[in-house]
């Protein structure tokens, strides 16, 4: 499975217009890209036109085809970005949860991407102590409804988690879970520093695939 982080800079004073293009250009994706699994548009309410899109794709080939076609959108859109977006491409790592079903009803409301810089060499580590956390999520959190991992291979030592969650109460459940507290306990000595935690709400249909 293949994972994007998209951040996007777009003008703040034509977000609804935005947001109206980006549904309907996700509705064709849906349609035309079967190894899309979630194309879930996202933003930071406190800072307008801060957009950050999460992707997963079932591997590198359904990866390519969804550039492709990206290439081959009809010209003449309007283009609100202010600046270069930044793309975080990475494999996933583990097996993610991902509560499709849920997902694709609309019954997340909270979106979480977390960066994690450690230290080189520290893949193997890192994974070790993500497995048993993501399963106890699967297991003891129905509330959390994506849950994926992965590393950076652009910038080694970069971790990423993509998150999605019912409501900010199964996002302060998580933090509190035996799991998750013996898996960041794990990871502190690999840390490079402190993890960067974005907080985003979804916007529109998750385009996850039932």
């Amino acid at each position: 499975m293949q994972a994007i982080i998209a951040h996007l800079p777009i003008d703040p004073t034509k977000t609804t217009e935005y947001e109206a293009q980006f549904a309907a250009n996700a509705a064709l994706v849906y349609k035309s890209e079967p190894g899309c699994l979630l194309y879930q548009l996202s933003k930071d309410k406190k800072n307008p036109g801060s957009y950050t899109v999460l992707e997963l794709y079932q591997d590198k080939t359904a990866l390519k085809t969804h550039f492709k076609n990206m290439s081959q959108r009809p010209k003449g859109q309007p283009n609100y970005l202010t600046g270069k977006p930044t793309l975080i491409i990475m494999p996933v790592m583990g097996t993610p949860v991902f509560r499709k079903n849920v997902i694709a009803n609309n019954g997340s409301n909270i979106a979480v991407v977390a960066k994690m810089s450690c230290k080189p060499n520290s893949s193997s580590k890192m994974l070790a102590s993500y497995s048993p956390a993501a399963q106890g999520v699967q297991d003891q959190e129905p509330g959390t409804h994506l849950y994926a991992f992965g590393e950076d291979p652009k910038n080694l030592g970069s971790f990423y988690f993509m998150e999605l969650y019912q409501d900010m109460k199964s996002v302060g459940k998580h933090s509190k879970m035996s799991h998750f507290k013996t898996m960041m306990k794990a990871q502190g000595p690999l840390m490079a520093g402190k993890p960067v935690i974005q907080i985003r709400t979804p916007v529109g249909k998750s385009h996850a695939k039932l």
